[in-house]
């Protein structure tokens, strides 16, 4: 093994990590979202769900599945991009990804209260 290789497989080896801890947070924060969604719906603040589509898996409880079919859809692109070569915009979907359920995770938790 040459020294362009060595470098080279290192990459891929932590690209490969990285991705996958990634998806990781993904399926963590889907799950921590319909966790505290439910709970929300328990609790009966009075909300509504603003997206159709997550309102009406909600309303036959079915919104894990969504969830399931939003995590292979990343996974997918993920994948598409890391064969075209374009690793950086697979890493930087996924955190921007990752940034946004921690935002609605986090609504959620403040509008039940969980969160001081």
């Amino acid at each position: 093994m040459d020294k362009k290789q060595k470098p080279t497989q290192i990459f891929i080896t932590l690209f490969i990590i990285l991705i996958t801890l990634q998806i990781l947070d993904i399926i963590t924060l889907q799950i921590l979202d319909i966790v505290t969604t439910s709970i929300a719906y328990e609790v009966g603040l009075g909300a509504d769900e603003i997206n159709p589509l997550a309102a009406v898996l909600m309303s036959y409880n079915l919104l894990w599945l969504g969830k399931a079919v939003a995590i292979v859809i990343v996974g997918i692109i993920c994948y598409s991009l890391w064969k075209k070569d374009e690793k950086k915009l697979a890493i930087n979907g996924i955190f921007v990804s990752d940034c946004i359920y921690v935002c609605v995770v986090g609504i959620n938790l403040l509008s039940i209260g969980m969160v001081t």
